[in-house]
C-alpha cells in the first residue's frame, strides 16, 4: 500500500490590537444573545499577540480557564451563560494548561485524536494498514475517512468495510452519479472502478487544551481513461474538542468542514440522486429493523424522514449491550439548507443529500462547501429541545467585544 507522509471556534471573530510594550490589558466580553448557552466555545482572532506566548483567561472572580492559541486566534470554552447576559475575561500570559492538551497517536495508516486524559475521540484513516486486509475485496480499499468515532466510554459508533456495504466507511465523502469531460466516474460505490477518492497528504496537525485539529487533502481521480486525472481537491478540517460535558454528561464533539474544489479544466456535474455527499455508517450493532432509533429536527421518525428536509438528525441504539447516541448538526451555510435526508430503513446508513433537489455543477475553480458537527455520547439522545439548542449554538454563535486598557 502507498504510505502517506503525515505532516502536522467556532464562533464570531473580532479583531483588536495591543501596544508593542505589552502593558495594555486585553479583556474579552462574551455575549450570549437570545440563547441560553450550555457549553460553548468562543474564538477571537486578529489579536496581535506576542510571538511565542501562550495565554489563559481569568474572569472577574479570578477563576482561570484554559485558552488555545493558533497564531493570532484565541479559543476557549465557557460552561454556560443565560440568554441576554455577558461575561468578561482578561487575557493573561501563562502555560498553566500546557500538560492538559489533546493528544495525537500515530498508528499504521491512521491518526488518532484523544482528549487530555487519553480517551480517544476519533481516528482519521489514510489506508488499510493495520487492518485485516481479507475483510473485503481490495477494490474497496481506501483512505480519507473518519473511523472509529468513539463515545466518551470508548465504544465505536461507526463502522467500515461492512460485508453488505463495503464502500461505506465511518464518515466519508463521495458522489455516485457524475459527469466530467464526457465521462461518468462513480466516486461513491467504487465497485466499477471508474473513480476513486485518494489521500494526498495531511497538511497540519494541532493539539492544545481546547481542541485537537487536523487538515487533510484528498483527490477525486477518474479511473476510466487510465490517465488518473484529478477532478476534485477535497480539503477537510476536522476539529475535536477537549473534555466537553453538558450537565455533568461527557460528550465528544467533532466539527467537519469540507471544501471540494474543481481543479480541472472542465465542468464537473453532480447529477440528481437520492444520496451522495458526506455519508455516515453506524455500528453493525444497529443493523436490522428496529435496532436504531432516529429523529429529525422536524420531528420525523426513521419511517417518515426519508426525502424530508432537516437541520439536524439524531440516532441512537445499543452498542456492545449499552446505549450510545450521535447527533449530526447541519450548518445553515450549507447548500440547499435545510438539507434533504436519506435514511435507510434497515441499515445504519444516513446522509444529508442536497442532490435530491437536482443537479449541481462545479465549473473550474468553483467550490462545494459543507459544515457539520457530530455530537457523540453514551446513553440515550437528549430531548429535542436540547438538541435544538445545540444546533442554534452551532449556527448562531455568541458575539464578542474586545476591550483594551
Amino acid at each position: 500500500m502507498k504510505k502517506i507522509s503525515l505532516v502536522f471556534v467556532l464562533f464570531l471573530f473580532i479583531g483588536c490590537s495591543e501596544k508593542e510594550d505589552g502593558q495594555e490589558k486585553i479583556r474579552i466580553q462574551v455575549q450570549s444573545g437570545d440563547l441560553n448557552r450550555v457549553k460553548s466555545i468562543v474564538s477571537v482572532d486578529s489579536l496581535s499577540l506576542k510571538a511565542g506566548v501562550n495565554y489563559v483567561l481569568q474572569d472577574t472572580e479570578e477563576r482561570i480557564i484554559p485558552a488555545q492559541r493558533n497564531g493570532d486566534v484565541i479559543a476557549f470554552s465557557i460552561n454556560g451563560l443565560p440568554a441576554n447576559d455577558s461575561i468578561l475575561f482578561e487575557l493573561i500570559e501563562s502555560d498553566s494548561f500546557k500538560e492538559k492538551s489533546t493528544k495525537i497517536n500515530f498508528k499504521e495508516d491512521a491518526v488518532e485524536l484523544s482528549n487530555s486524559s487519553g480517551s480517544p475521540g476519533f481516528q482519521y484513516r489514510t489506508g488499510v494498514g493495520g487492518l485485516d486486509q481479507n475483510i473485503v475485496d481490495e477494490v474497496f480499499y481506501r483512505g480519507g475517512y473518519l473511523h472509529p468515532l468513539f463515545t466518551p466510554n470508548g465504544r465505536s459508533i461507526t463502522e467500515h468495510y461492512t460485508e453488505n456495504r463495503p464502500h461505506q466507511n465511518g464518515i466519508w465523502t463521495g458522489w455516485f452519479k457524475t459527469e466530467w469531460n464526457g465521462l461518468k466516474p462513480d466516486f461513491w460505490s467504487q465497485a466499477e472502478q471508474t473513480g476513486k477518492v485518494e489521500v494526498v497528504t495531511i497538511n497540519r496537525i494541532e493539539t492544545g487544551p481546547v481542541y485537537g485539529e487536523l487538515e487533510t487533502t484528498h483527490h477525486f481521480n477518474e479511473k476510466i481513461t487510465g490517465n488518473n486525472s484529478t477532478i476534485i481537491s477535497d480539503a477537510w478540517k476536522v476539529r475535536y474538542y477537549n473534555n466537553l460535558e453538558i450537565n455533568g454528561r461527557p460528550i465528544n464533539v467533532i466539527d467537519l468542514n469540507v471544501v471540494q474544489t474543481n481543479i480541472s479544466e472542465h465542468p464537473f456535474r453532480l447529477i440528481e440522486h437520492v444520496y451522495g455527499g458526506i455519508g455516515f455508517r453506524g455500528s453493525d450493532d444497529w443493523l436490522g429493523e428496529g435496532k436504531m432509533d432516529f429523529i429529525t429536527s422536524e420531528g420525523e421518525s426513521r419511517a417518515e424522514a426519508h426525502k424530508s428536509k432537516a437541520k439536524w438528525v439524531g440516532m441512537s441504539g445499543q452498542i456492545d449491550g449499552k446505549k450510545a447516541s450521535i447527533i449530526i448538526l447541519a450548518h445553515s451555510d450549507n447548500v440547499r439548507f435545510p438539507e434533504p435526508v436519506f435514511i435507510n430503513q434497515r441499515e445504519p446508513f444516513f446522509t444529508f443529500a442536497p442532490l435530491q433537489e437536482g443537479d449541481l455543477i462545479l465549473y473550474p475553480s468553483e467550490h462545494f462547501k459543507a459544515k457539520y458537527r457530530y455530537i457523540i455520547m453514551d446513553g440515550n439522545l437528549p430531548s429535542t429541545e436540547i438538541i435544538e439548542n445545540y444546533w442554534r449554538d452551532y449556527t448562531n454563535p455568541m458575539t464578542t467585544q474586545i476591550i483594551i486598557q
